[in-house]
């Protein structure tokens, strides 16, 4: 079995996911990048691997596999993408959200097509044992079309609306979304630099559904993961 050597970038929430290599056989954690000096000191500190403060010469010292980037969504992930390619990564694992804005998204894609780098984003939560109890649930015949879909989640937009969405299109084989209308209220929560957006977001996914139109809505601040699903039949 071919071993897969990985090196983590960020210090902080990168250390929890680091931890989680520990159960993977064939994987193995052999350095982390983060800039912050005593974040960098403890983790690698815990971790038993090298550190560095700089990610090109971790790269180019470590030549891992994989690169597994843990940082904020205020941090750009097309940034991690040509450097890994260069020194021969064959894959990056990078966080939700995507991006914040359109020019993120658009950098990312153009940074894949360049480098052909595999991408994948650490939506893990369809390989969790309830989602498989999802699908069995939507096999059901007797439930007739599906009309509705109310999912809600606790946190904020950026941290847990996108693993919510992500379950609620597992369960809905992935279907294309074709609109999306979304509407803000409630307290906002500028003033914490990495938060940087109201509380209380809600959306509306209008998604394309065979024979039917499944209609999404998804609100953040709301008791954690309490998912209700209505189907009507016709």
């Amino acid at each position: 079995m071919a071993m897969y050597r990985t090196a983590i970038v960020g210090g902080r929430r990168g250390v929890h996911h680091a931890r989680c290599y520990a159960g993977i056989e064939n994987m193995r954690v052999i350095a982390i990048c983060e800039i912050d000096e005593e974040r960098l000191k403890a983790a690698s500190a815990e971790l038993n691997v090298t550190g560095y403060a700089d990610y090109v010469e971790m790269l180019e010292q470590e030549k891992p596999d994989i690169v597994h980037a843990v940082t904020e969504p205020t941090v750009p992930r097309h940034i991690w993408v040509e450097p890994a390619a260069a020194a021969g990564v064959k894959a990056l694992v990078i966080e939700k959200p995507l991006a914040l804005r359109p020019s993120e998204a658009e950098a990312l894609a153009a940074a894949h097509e360049k480098t052909g780098l595999k991408i994948i984003v650490n939506h893990q939560r369809r390989y969790l044992p309830f989602a498989e109890k999802l699908l069995e649930f939507f096999a059901d015949d007797s439930l007739g079309d599906l009309h509705f879909i109310r999912a809600c989640t606790e946190g904020d937009i950026t941290d847990m609306d996108t693993h919510l969405m992500d379950v609620v299109l597992f369960a809905l084989k992935d279907i294309p979304i074709t609109h999306v209308w979304g509407a803000v209220e409630g307290a906002e929560t500028y003033h914490i630099p990495h938060r940087q957006c109201p509380e209380d977001l809600m959306a509306i996914y209008t998604c394309q559904v065979p024979k039917a139109k499944a209609l999404g809505l998804l609100r953040v601040a709301q008791p954690f993961f309490a998912l209700l699903f209505r189907s009507l039949g016709s």
